[in-house]
């Protein structure tokens, strides 16, 4: 066995040379490093245990995780500062969000062929532990444990887009859409279950990546969904017609995000956003998918969940475009929550405040000012800007000034 083989047992000299990088807790040093970044000499077992307890293989051959990629950027940056190093590619970073810039550029997830996702789904479906399945499918442990959670999540997955999904690819998998109309109209619930009798099972779990028993399943969910809309349609008057437009609303084809949606979606953010917030966290948090969906901005076309959509559009497409025309150009970093808000001023300031009705003896800052004070989205941050006399000044300017 080589001297630099990792599962080596190593000399009781060794062991002693490295007690003194293993923390008592989690993986930092007292001086904030990564503790197996400050020693020269193989690890040993007990701080390979270590690593692996948070996620981190470091006996594979495999690149380093997201996480651990972020801590080496701002150890980089701590220590170019202190030794007065340079390096172009850290200037060209936002370290406010740093970690979307690392999965974006430096990133690329490990993918599965559809021969490998069988034995997956197939581990996942006899529940065999991840000890067993690691050894199986020759991997590590902790890696075992993230694909058949990853696999789980997408097993259980009901929401609109996993049904939505699930239609397109049983219509095409031998559903017919005609026969449902006609059972659903006819109320004839028997009939309309044993549709699932003339889909091509494989066919529908190929497409979905999902097991045989999961896909029978969602199907169900599916044929209920179209028939419980299209009776609760019709308890409220509605024709035929409309009832089924209604119920096909729930399973097919969504429209399209709106750019109006996608601004009131940032007001949303505006006002619930805190000076910490990045587009990871905003992305996870189900208090602001709450306020989405009670403003009415859901129901729309998407292949990931609605409100990390709403997050991808609002920073990644609009946001971005502020950061390469002013961002970029300013000395001064600026929060995720204060760009949010350079978004909709610049927005409002043409599509809403230059077209409120302004009354006699009044100026267009006073309107806007009473607009604002009843609107429900107002943001604290708003209500600090709109008390500057020089945006009293622009808003009173006839011709719009674009951030």
């Amino acid at each position: 066995m080589s001297r630099n083989d990792p599962y080596r047992k190593k000399t009781k000299r060794e062991e002693e040379a490295d007690l003194d990088f293993l923390p008592t807790t989690g993986l930092n040093t007292p001086d904030g490093y990564l503790f197996y970044h400050a020693n020269i000499l193989n690890l040993t077992k007990d701080q390979y245990e270590r690593t692996e307890a948070h996620g981190i293989n470091l006996r594979s051959n495999k690149n380093f995780s997201i996480e651990e990629t972020v801590t080496i950027f701002r150890n980089w940056r701590k220590e170019r500062a202190k030794n007065v190093l340079t390096d172009s590619i850290l200037e060209t970073l936002d370290w406010e969000q740093l970690e979307e810039q690392v999965r974006e550029k430096y990133y690329t997830p490990e993918t599965y062929g559809d021969e490998k996702l069988k034995e997956w789904r197939k581990v996942l479906t006899d529940k065999h532990k991840p000890t067993h399945v690691a050894r199986v499918m020759g991997i590590t442990a902790t890696k075992a444990v993230a694909v058949l959670a990853k696999l789980k999540r997408s097993e259980e997955r009901d929401d609109p887009t996993m049904i939505h999904k699930c239609y397109e690819a049983a219509t095409s998998s031998g559903l017919n859409a005609d026969k449902i109309r006609e059972h659903v109209v006819n109320n004839n619930k028997t009939e309309l279950d044993n549709l699932r009798q003339n889909v091509k099972i494989k066919d529908l779990s190929f497409h979905l990546r999902i097991s045989n028993s999961r896909c029978i399943e969602l199907l169900k969910i599916v044929l209920k969904t179209i028939l419980d809309k299209f009776r609760e349609s019709k308890k409220g008057g509605a024709t035929d017609d409309v009832a089924w437009s209604d119920a096909m609303r729930e399973v097919s084809k969504k429209p399209e995000l709106e750019k109006s949606q996608i601004y009131k979606a940032a007001e949303i953010f505006c006002q619930n956003a805190t000076n910490e917030d990045t587009t990871s966290t905003l992305g996870r948090s189900t208090e602001i998918g709450e306020l989405m969906k009670s403003n009415e901005i859901t129901g729309f076309f998407c292949d990931i969940p609605e409100l990390k959509h709403l997050v991808n559009s609002v920073c990644f497409t609009y946001i971005a475009r502020l950061d390469l025309k002013l961002f970029n150009n300013l000395i001064r970093h600026f929060r995720l929550k204060e760009k949010l808000h350079f978004l909709l001023w610049g927005y409002k300031r043409v599509k809403v405040w230059n077209m409120l009705p302004v009354g006699n003896g009044q100026t267009r800052y006073e309107a806007v000012l009473e607009f604002e004070r009843a609107n429900p989205l107002y943001s604290k941050t708003t209500r600090k800007f709109l008390k500057y006399g020089k945006v009293a000044e622009w808003l009173n300017v006839r011709t719009p000034i674009l951030f």
